[in-house]
């Protein structure tokens, strides 16, 4: 079995820019990085996903921390007297607390998924 650095630009593998033809494309086949497979009479292009996943990770963890941002700022935000009565009572701060807590949680999550890609 031999390993090649490869690339796959639109459908093309290439292999020192040169193209590989009739070379198997495992994945969706988007432009990427990655590697060709040969043994024997078989070879693939196995691209190498994981920065694309690293940068969705990145991009959600970001989400999640603006909506945190906005729900803190709705919670500090809303006061008796701002004209709308005092729905700061009942379950208005526990339930932004909790949701709070429950996506940074998830940001945790990701943050740990996105340390042991490799």
């Amino acid at each position: 079995m031999r390993v090649f650095s490869a690339s796959l630009f639109n459908g093309v593998v290439m292999i020192d820019n040169k193209p590989v033809p009739s070379c198997p494309i495992l994945g969706q086949g988007g432009n990427s990085e990655g590697v060709v497979v040969i043994s024997k009479d078989e070879l693939a292009y196995i691209p190498n996903t994981t920065p694309d996943l690293s940068d969705n990770i990145t991009q959600v963890v970001n989400a999640f921390n603006s909506i945190v941002s906005a729900l803190n700022a709705i919670s500090s935000g809303v006061l008796p007297e701002n004209g709308g009565g005092a729905i700061t009572t009942g379950g208005f701060a526990s339930g932004i607390s909790e949701g709070v807590s429950g996506i940074n949680n998830a940001i945790s999550a990701l943050n740990e998924l996105k340390g042991r890609l490799k």
